[in-house]
């Protein structure tokens, strides 16, 4: 039994540095140092001997260090996608239990990890190729670092589609009166956001493989007073995201991606009206297995309230030193930084990126 218990938790830790310089535009020139620690724990019901199907998740975090975009940049969008002040919290911590096609997933749980997220555009450390900022800037959504309490369900249609749905907590209560995200509301006079998806798996040509995702939310407000635009009035939104291979070499992992993103916020008043990203992404620059990866990708947030459009280009090389150290160095130029209510002039902004897995 003991045996068995040791398979069943899966603990896994890492830490990611950032080390930030702008060199002109924006607020200020000048230097920033970020770093995010992680730990978490996966425990299996059915390795565990108990009953088949189960899954418990724990996942902590500490961020720490300087807010680049929010003293030297002034980007809406957040050029460093670990930048979150000085915090420890839970991230997520949620119970999921497969039944045959079906999924169910009950706790507190980042909404991007399910929803809204592409593999190819993950490469790149601005947030916005994370989750669009048609529903990071405009809702209370609950993505890092605030996460809130949920409940998902995942169908999967033998490996054709698969069709999810979740409702969230609609207002977190913010760090300074939850400074370790452990005060959780039910209470539905806070608001709720609903998000639905589909997936569509796609094949070109024998073996390159895509997946097309297609999503529509709906968030509902507190009956309180709210604090910002999102909160004071309802806001539906919709999101079309996709990956894919463009080509394999035989006999290597070389291969050459794209991917693509669109989000459209039609409620009025919201801060981001309209979002487009795209880029390309080569692996196996250097190294056949495919273990490294260069990137081009440019993400295009319409502001529909201050009526100024900020764009980031971002360039990206990352490659493993070890089997758990990687480097990624990273240069983004970002035109009309939008962060602030003066205009600024295009930030051009290099970033070294550490990372290491324990």
């Amino acid at each position: 039994m003991e045996r068995k218990r040791e398979e069943a938790f899966e603990l896994t830790a890492n830490y990611t540095a950032d080390n930030v310089y702008n060199f002109n535009g924006g607020i200020e020139s000048g230097y920033a140092y970020l770093g995010m620690a992680q730990f978490c724990v996966n425990f299996d019901t059915e390795k565990a001997g108990w009953w088949n199907g189960g899954t418990f998740y724990l996942h902590a975090t500490s961020t720490h260090g300087d807010s680049p975009s929010a003293d030297l940049i002034g980007d809406v969008q957040v050029a460093s996608n670990i930048e979150a002040g000085d915090h420890t919290f839970f991230q997520e911590f949620w119970f999921s239990q497969k039944l045959g096609q079906f999924e169910i997933t009950a706790g507190l749980q980042d909404l991007n990890v399910e929803y809204a997220n592409t593999e190819y555009a993950g490469e790149y450390l601005n947030s916005s190729f994370g989750i669009p900022p048609t529903i990071s800037c405009n809702l209370p959504a609950p993505i890092f670092p605030l996460t809130a309490l949920g409940a998902s369900v995942k169908w999967s249609a033998n490996d054709k589609f698969t069709v999810m749905a979740a409702l969230y907590e609609g207002c977190s209560t913010g760090f300074d009166a939850n400074p370790h995200n452990l005060k959780w509301n039910l209470d539905s006079k806070e608001g709720l956001l609903a998000i639905s998806e589909v997936q569509l798996p796609v094949t070109l040509s024998g073996n390159l493989d895509g997946t097309y995702k297609m999503g529509f939310y709906h968030y509902f407000p507190s009956s309180g007073n709210g604090n910002t635009p999102a909160e004071q009035s309802k806001s539906i939104g919709y999101y079309f995201l996709g990956d894919q291979t463009l080509y394999q070499m035989e006999g290597h992992n070389r291969s050459l991606g794209f991917f693509t993103q669109l989000g459209i916020a039609p409620t009025k008043d919201n801060p981001v009206s309209f979002y487009i990203g795209t880029g390309i992404n080569y692996y196996g620059v250097f190294d056949k297995d495919g273990n490294d990866v260069l990137g081009l990708a440019i993400a295009h947030a319409h502001m529909g309230v201050i009526k100024l459009d900020e764009t980031a280009i971002e360039l990206t090389y990352k490659c493993n030193v070890t089997n758990n150290i990687y480097l990624q160095p990273d240069f983004q130029y970002i035109v009309h930084p939008a962060g602030t209510d003066v205009e600024l002039p295009a930030a051009k902004v290099g970033m070294i990126r550490l990372g290491i897995t324990f």
